[in-house]
């Protein structure tokens, strides 16, 4: 039964990742295509730059309560609520901070508020997500991701039409803003009729505290790693020109698409991993072993199909005017093989409670990847930026596979 709903659930995660990528990847090339490399590098830069600023205020809460919401399944309601609050009560006011801060010393981009404004959906969206897969029901989580992206979809190509391709970043940035916080109430209104329960929303100081500290851990990993994934994009903002951002940009979208199937297979692992755990590291370790062989393999196939074909699918994709992205998607495709199995580590490591260990080697990566961009950027601009994440990514996944198959090793004859 374990099995059937691993392969349930591996089935809905990759059908979900097969609509969101897919029209995930059609919106890149439109917004690639109307705004243009010049502009859409301006876009992803306050994209980028929104993001992380969120994830510094958010990231690490809802996975460490959800995951001990799978732990105490009684207590899930709690936990779940406890999340909502922390990010009403403890996030939001931090974003709000950080980007007036940043909006006046820095940015200085009217329109960076909205990408906040965006990201903050984002956050809440990414909750109900979060909650669904963890409640194991991935078919809920694949509907919330199809409608979030058929709707913002439709709606694009429809105002492209009335204004004949003129959109401003305001209004793609207000628009998702929108319907994710529809999505979010819809999620938490789902998961109260689905299973009865209530969720209220409460101020408690002390307990929301406990919970903000243990998750500072996975909190300072999960800003590693996406620092290790954005900080090329920011970099090349500050130190380059925004048509360099545009170049990077729409090749690693591009590339994206690639990295979401072994992302949505993991997102499927780490739960029955957590299963198997409470029996025996022997148990979890076999499937961890499986998980890394399916994506070495994946990602030596990738390698050469873009090897191949990067040049000719750029130009019938983007256009020529993105003919320099062929050549940064070969070469990011050989930071595949790293950069999906570190998350495959970071969520075993999350699972077996050492993600502090996960988190300083992710920091040390981040200081190598800061100082290669710096040196490497201002010479060979998004090429630069490239060669910096294969040699962060590659140190990262050293460092965590060593690790945790001693881990292994050790405690094969332990348990959670």
């Amino acid at each position: 039964m374990k099995f059937l709903s691993l392969a349930k659930n591996s089935y809905w995660s990759i059908i979900d990742v097969l609509v969101g990528t897919g029209f995930g990847f059609i919106i890149s090339i439109l917004l690639a295509r109307i705004l243009g490399p010049e502009i859409f590098g301006r876009y992803s830069f306050l994209v980028t730059v929104s993001s992380l600023i969120v994830a510094f205020s958010s990231s690490g809460i809802a996975i460490i309560l959800l995951r001990e919401a799978v732990k105490k399944k009684r207590k899930f309601t709690h936990y779940l609520q406890s999340t909502i609050s922390i990010f009403i009560f403890y996030s939001l006011p931090v974003i709000l901070v950080i980007s007036i801060l940043l909006y006046f010393t820095i940015i200085q981009d009217i329109d960076f508020f909205y990408s906040i404004a965006f990201q903050i959906g984002m956050m809440f969206f990414g909750l109900i997500i979060l909650l669904f897969i963890n409640l194991q029901r991935y078919d809920l989580s694949t509907w919330f991701n199809f409608f979030y992206r058929i709707s913002f979809l439709t709606i694009l190509l429809f105002m492209i039409y009335i204004l004949n391709y003129s959109i401003s970043l305001k209004f793609i940035f207000v628009l998702n803003f929108i319907l994710l916080i529809i999505l979010f109430i819809i999620g938490i209104y789902t998961y109260n009729v689905s299973f009865q329960k209530k969720i209220s929303i409460n101020f408690k100081y002390k307990l929301y505290k406990k919970y903000i500290f243990i998750s500072y851990p996975v909190l300072g990993a999960a800003l590693a790693e996406i620092i290790n994934l954005k900080l090329d994009t920011i970099m090349l903002g500050i130190l380059s020109t925004n048509f360099e951002v545009g170049i990077y940009s729409a090749a690693y979208n591009f590339y994206l698409g690639f990295i979401m199937i072994p992302l949505a297979l993991t997102k499927a692992y780490s739960p029955t991993f957590i299963e198997k755990s409470k029996i025996g590291f022997r148990n979890s370790s076999k499937l961890f072993y499986l998980y890394l062989f399916l994506f070495l393999s994946y990602s030596f196939l990738v390698v050469i199909f873009l090897g191949i074909f990067s040049k000719s699918l750029v130009t019938i994709i983007y256009t020529d005017a993105y003919l320099e992205a062929a050549e940064i998607i070969f070469y990011l495709a050989l930071a595949l093989p790293f950069i999906v199995n570190n998350r495959l580590v970071n969520y075993s490591m999350i699972a077996v409670g050492k993600q502090k260990i996960y988190m300083y080697y992710t920091i040390v990566g981040s200081i190598i990847n800061f100082t290669v961009n710096l040196y490497l950027i201002p010479v060979y601009g998004a090429l630069g930026a490239v060669i910096a994440t294969i040699l962060t990514e590659f140190i990262i996944f050293l460092i965590g596979i060593i690790f945790l198959l001693n881990f292994f090793k050790v405690n094969k004859y332990k348990s959670l």
